[in-house]
């Protein structure tokens, strides 16, 4: 916490001087020197003002004389026992971090470093970002990232549906009685709704940007603040090739196109996590490659894991996680655990996320659970010490676009197994974190590498090291919203 003395008028001298102690941001720059490590700040006002925002250069040092370079900082003025940590807002919520007005001749003001984006973000979603399971935590994670970039972070999630129940009804229906498949989350009644939430919070918040996890909340939005999304697939994408996405209904067809094609005509950015993903975007709704870019989303973890150091690979531990057995390939991957004991090569696979099919025969060596729950300690340590003891990841999925969860691997040091579909190979780095194969020849492929490892360890441990270095290349989050700082700058949306 930094105090000032000001003048008779309360502003800020140029060239005042400070020294105060400085309780250390644990998720700050100096996240090595220790969570409660008092720091000492120094520096002098290079602006005098009256106004909240002042710039100051600043250097600190901890109280063991240990000296920290610091950047120009821009520091808010606040009056004496005001919130010191911006407050995550919510449309539902009032704002916590308003401040009182001046009434003595000393300040407190806030010092943070410059952010790379100088704005106001209204970060809008269907999903809870609040929820740390919600869609596999990337909401959570893409909020939390985005904040510390931004100057400011307005969370408006999770949106609310209009006629939640109602529509789910009449989904339902639709679905046991009809020949086709009927979705209620793009019909027109609710992505209006959702559009009136986020027009209500521009009005109310002001943001310079709103960036949206998908392109179903701001598909109807019309304002001159501009938007932007960021996501894994389009809506023509995943047309026949997701199941939910077969057989659909005529008139769900000309609704999902006519509003993909709105969100993308009138978004400042398409931003997709693959090749894949951005391909279509631009051959399908002839988006020019000006407006389509290519930026993965980040392994979702609170405390990023350490590389594991256990290269032994008797038994081969195949690990698999995925919702659905079915389109994740999990079917497949007992498959590939049977053919490697086949073979001689001992093999245990532990399964991750739901159960297999009533009618499935399981072996003895495949061990089945069900579900775990990040949120909840046991199930997260459970999941923890499941990817620490995994020799490899498996993933033969049927259809997909860019599952996190190889990247959260790969952070692990796992090598990845996976199939030549969606947006995949964006996820692999192939012959060093692991191999995309093509379906119809996996498990005879990824038998033999796997085989090959477990009898060369100099292999398994380059596979081991090139799948950690390709996490800290591509799947920091720290890094992935800096790349999307770089498009939102380049573009002038700042």
């Amino acid at each position: 916490m930094s105090i000032l003395t000001t003048d008779e008028q309360g502003s800020i001298p140029v060239g005042a001087n400070l020294r105060s102690p400085w309780l250390f941001d644990p998720v700050g720059p100096f996240h090595d020197s220790g969570p409660d490590l008092p720091i000492v700040s120094e520096g002098k006002i290079s602006t005098g003002s009256s106004s909240s925002t002042v710039t100051m250069t600043l250097s600190q040092r901890r109280e063991d004389d240990t000296n920290f370079e610091r950047p120009t900082e821009t520091c808010e003025l606040v009056e004496s026992g005001a919130a010191l940590r911006r407050k995550r807002h919510r449309l539902d919520t009032r704002d916590s971090d308003v401040r009182p007005a001046f009434s003595g001749r000393a300040r407190q003001f806030r010092s943070s470093p410059v952010k790379v984006l100088q704005m106001r973000i209204l970060f809008a979603s269907a999903d809870d970002a609040t929820d740390i399971n919600s869609w596999s935590g990337t909401p959570f994670h893409m909020l939390e990232a985005l904040q510390g970039v931004a100057d400011e972070v307005i969370n408006l999630s999770p949106l609310k549906q209009r006629l939640r129940y109602p529509l789910k009804a009449i989904e339902v229906a639709h679905n046991r009685v009809l020949a086709t498949s009927y979705r209620r989350d793009r019909e027109p009644f609710v992505a209006n709704g959702y559009r009136q939430q986020i027009k209500s919070a521009i009005e109310r918040f002001r943001p310079d940007l709103v960036i949206s996890p998908s392109t179903i909340p701001v598909a109807t939005l019309d304002t001159p603040t501009p938007f932007i999304f960021w996501t894994d697939a389009t809506f023509n994408g995943m047309l026949g090739y997701y199941p939910d996405f077969t057989n659909l209904s005529p008139r769900y067809l000309r609704v999902g196109e006519s509003m993909e094609s709105r969100a993308l005509s009138r978004a400042s950015l398409a931003v997709y996590t693959s090749e894949w993903a951005a391909e279509s975007a631009r051959e399908h709704y002839g988006l020019s490659s000006e407006k389509v870019v290519v930026v993965p989303y980040g392994a979702n973890f609170a405390n990023v894991p350490r590389a594991k150091k256990n290269l032994d690979l008797d038994p081969v531990r195949l690990l698999c996680i995925g919702g659905d057995w079915v389109r994740k390939g999990i079917d497949t991957t007992v498959n590939l655990a049977i053919e490697l004991n086949r073979r001689g090569v001992p093999t245990i696979l532990d399964t991750v996320g739901c159960l297999p099919p009533s009618d499935s025969t399981i072996p003895e060596f495949v061990h089945v659970h069900p579900y775990l729950d990040k949120a909840v300690d046991a199930d997260r340590q459970k999941l923890e010490k499941l990817l620490r003891a995994a020799s490899f990841f498996a993933l033969p999925s049927r259809a997909d676009c860019t599952p996190i969860v190889l990247a959260e691997a790969q952070a692990y040091g796992v090598p990845v197994l996976a199939t030549r579909t969606g947006g995949i190979e964006s996820m692999i780095s192939n012959g060093e974190s692991g191999q995309a194969f093509e379906s119809s020849a996996f498990v005879q492929n990824a038998a033999n590498l796997v085989e090959s490892a477990s009898a060369d360890p100099s292999l398994y441990g380059a596979l081991s090291d090139g799948a950690r270095s390709y996490y800290e290349e591509k799947f920091r989050w720290p890094q992935v919203v800096d790349q999307l700082s770089r498009e939102i700058r380049n573009r002038a949306l700042v």
